[in-house]
């Protein structure tokens, strides 16, 4: 399923030269798809699980190419992403134990997120107490 998030958000002819948002590191599958079929240019991960981050910090994240690591609840990072002057290819989004009101706010940030024509994908991990 990860790998078909990872073609449909990023086709291989554009990976290269692309710029990725993921907002959620969790096992990182997304992530490691995104980066076999590049890597990006640009790819944030926001992560703010402290077990998740040192699991990236284990595998290497921090030292792949063009990965950046944005550490914290993405409520509090994404918010400078979207004021920042770059915007993303492709954006994904996969957090975990979240309600349906906090991917609705999500969607405040996504058109100062993508570039035109870019591309937005989420993984549907609401809590069992959300549906």
């Amino acid at each position: 399923l990860m790998e078909e998030h990872a073609k449909a958000l990023l086709p291989t002819s554009e990976a290269s030269r692309a710029m990725v948002l993921n907002i959620g590191f969790g096992l990182g599958l997304v992530d490691g798809f995104l980066q076999a079929q590049g890597p990006p240019r640009r790819h944030v991960i926001v992560e703010a699980h402290l077990d998740a981050l040192d699991e990236m910090r284990c595998r290497g994240w921090p030292g792949k190419p063009g990965v950046e690591v944005r550490s914290g609840r993405w409520q509090d990072v994404v918010p400078s992403l979207a004021e920042g002057p770059h915007r993303f290819d492709a954006v994904f989004f996969d957090t975990w134990e979240e309600s349906y009101a906090d991917l609705r706010a999500l969607f405040a940030h996504l058109p100062r997120l993508l570039r035109l024509g870019g591309r937005f994908s989420f993984f549907n991990g609401f809590a069992s107490y959300n549906i």
